[in-house]
């Protein structure tokens, strides 16, 4: 049986008379963003399940099933929302350095364009030249 993280949060939060969004404000979440993770179409991170656990006045370990291998699936699936996150972030990083380093290519053609019109090159001397 595939263990739901989801129904066991939607448990408790109905059992303590809340809201979805009232749940999600506690988890300092998005009602849409909490809908997700409850419904399973989104994972709950780990550091969110600490959260729950915290305000749910819940036992860690009953967050988690007892199986030894949908533990580690349910480890795999948030870590690789993790790296799935600091890949879009690492894209937005990169994008923004692109955009950078084009913005300073064309200032450094402009100086010098400007450069060159603003000074006659003049060859050093011959003495300098050999060095």
């Amino acid at each position: 049986m595939k263990y739901n993280i989801g129904s066991k949060i939607k448990n408790i939060r109905i059992k303590k008379n809340l809201q979805q969004g009232q749940f999600a404000a506690m988890l300092n979440l998005s009602q849409s963003a909490y809908s997700k993770l409850e419904n399973n179409h989104s994972y709950f991170t780990f550091e969110q399940i600490i959260h729950l656990a915290y305000i749910t006045e819940a036992a860690l370990y009953e967050f988690f099933p007892d199986d030894l291998a949908e533990l580690q699936q349910i480890n795999f699936r948030m870590q690789m929302q993790d790296y799935y996150n600091e890949i879009q972030s690492l894209k937005k990083e990169v994008s923004y350095q692109k955009d950078l380093n084009v913005e300073l290519m064309e200032r450094n053609k402009t100086l010098a364009k400007l450069l060159i019109e603003k000074t006659v090159f003049t060859p050093p001397p011959q003495s300098l030249s050999r060095i």
